[in-house]
């Protein structure tokens, strides 16, 4: 349904636009591209003539402004994407979108695909400005469709964009995305509001920079979740995965009420979608998350408690002691959290430079103690020697428990090997 039907002079434009594209598909086929083979340019070509031919007949059938016209425009954007003519994809992928906003209306949420393929292609090609342009327009156009379940893909993926901008600023770089969008600003700037810039959009502290960042990030994957639950419920796929990205970036920047949040909608997902070994997993996570942040013995127990609650259960489901015992008593102690790569299990075909042996003991809070070197390879360090002092030292483990009772002290030589 149109929000409004074109005038005559509009849809003249939308045909001479169309008839442009129509001769820029027709001069694909001259274009060489030397990274290309000659069998490779020959199906390129043909590929074009193809899509040149299907956007003839479907003007020809229905006029220039025809939804016949969407596919072949978007396939041959990205032909040409692919084949590194950024420009002549752009044309495509907008001459696309304007088929439908003409035949849909022009806050139609169908056009997203095709604003997120004109988003990579300006990405391709290092057009910041142009990409961020985009995406404001598609987050704008996603909050007015707050109960369309595709609005989540939109959040999600601009969650992603911003993790991506903050490993960039992390790697040294200057992105100008953090002027575009206010990073520097105290407090943040609406997203209404980005476009005012002011000197705070230009320059300030890179830490509060950071941080906003992060905070925007997990706005958006925290309204991906809301759209998701509000909608499709427990029902998506999609769910725990952008759940625990949540999660990660919780722990990781220091939001642990999200994080905990997040994992009880985790545990909610798995009851309704998954086996009650995935359940029990979610369970061993939310005892962990707990005990990272517990401030105090009454917390501390707290968490021992729920460790507690997940091993009869694991008992109940029948589960093999040496199953359970690898959750709870493994041989190398779990560092909490264990979502993240363990450093005292050493990668597998990773070669290594050397070892260091290191005995402590695990208490019943999951805290290290009598930390000492036991042995060293000739090649180790004393600076490497005390790297890995202060990682056991200052690391928070899961509790050891030999049953559903309570937890007990674990003692543990570990070897360390070095990779550096």
């Amino acid at each position: 349904m149109n929000d409004r039907q074109p005038s005559i002079g509009t849809r003249r434009i939308c045909a001479s636009r169309a008839l442009r594209t129509l001769v820029t598909a027709l001069g694909f086929a001259a274009i060489v591209l030397p990274e290309m083979t000659f069998a490779q340019q020959g199906a390129q070509q043909q590929l074009a003539a193809g899509l040149h031919d299907e956007i003839e007949a479907a003007e020809l059938r229905g006029g220039p402004n025809s939804t016949e016209l969407i596919d072949p425009l978007t396939a041959l954007g990205q032909l040409y994407q692919r084949g590194g003519e950024s420009g002549l994809a752009a044309t495509a992928f907008q001459q696309a979108v304007n088929v439908v906003r003409y035949n849909y209306g022009l806050h139609s949420l169908d056009q997203a695909p095709l604003v997120r393929e004109l988003i990579a292609n300006a990405e391709s090609v290092g057009d910041r400005r142009s990409a961020w342009n985009l995406e404001q327009e598609l987050l704008a156009l996603a909050g007015r469709y707050p109960d369309d379940p595709r609005t989540a893909r939109i959040f999600r993926e601009t969650g992603d964009r911003r993790m991506d901008l903050l490993a960039r600023y992390n790697a040294g770089e200057n992105p100008p995305e953090i002027e575009y969008g206010c990073f520097y600003t105290e407090p943040l700037v609406p997203m209404e509001f980005a476009g005012i810039q002011g000197p705070s959009c230009k320059a300030g502290s890179s830490t509060r920079a950071k941080q906003n960042v992060v905070k925007e990030a997990q706005v958006y994957y925290g309204r991906a979740v809301n759209v998701i639950l509000d909608n499709l419920h427990y029902a998506s796929d999609e769910l725990p995965p952008l759940l625990m990205q949540l999660v990660e970036s919780s722990y990781r920047y220091g939001n642990p009420s999200l994080g905990r949040r997040n994992l009880d909608y985790l545990l909610a997902y798995r009851a309704s979608n998954e086996e009650a070994s995935a359940r029990l997993d979610t369970l061993v996570q939310i005892a962990d998350w707990d005990l990272m942040y517990s401030i105090g013995r009454d917390e501390e127990n707290a968490a021992l408690a729920e460790y507690a609650q997940a091993y009869r259960l694991l008992e109940e489901q029948d589960v093999a002691q040496d199953q359970i015992d690898r959750t709870f008593a493994p041989q190398t102690p779990v560092v909490l959290p264990a979502f993240l790569p363990n450093p005292l299990v050493n990668e597998p075909g990773r070669e290594s430079a050397g070892h260091i042996d290191i005995g402590f003991e695990v208490d019943e809070y999951g805290r290290s103690r009598h930390v000492r070197i036991r042995d060293t390879s000739d090649d180790s360090t004393r600076a490497a020697e005390r790297r890995v002092l202060q990682m056991v030292l200052r690391s928070r483990f899961r509790p050891a428990f030999a049953d559903a009772q309570s937890a007990r002290p674990a003692r543990f030589v570990v070897r360390y090997y070095l990779n550096d």
